[in-house]
């Protein structure tokens, strides 16, 4: 349970990341 929340967070800030490089 804990691990799969923990994947979510990385691919939620991977996305913001992305979106966040692409916007610069």
């Amino acid at each position: 349970m804990k691990t799969k929340y923990l994947m979510i967070l990385v691919l939620f800030f991977g996305v913001v990341g992305l979106a966040s490089a692409q916007i610069t």
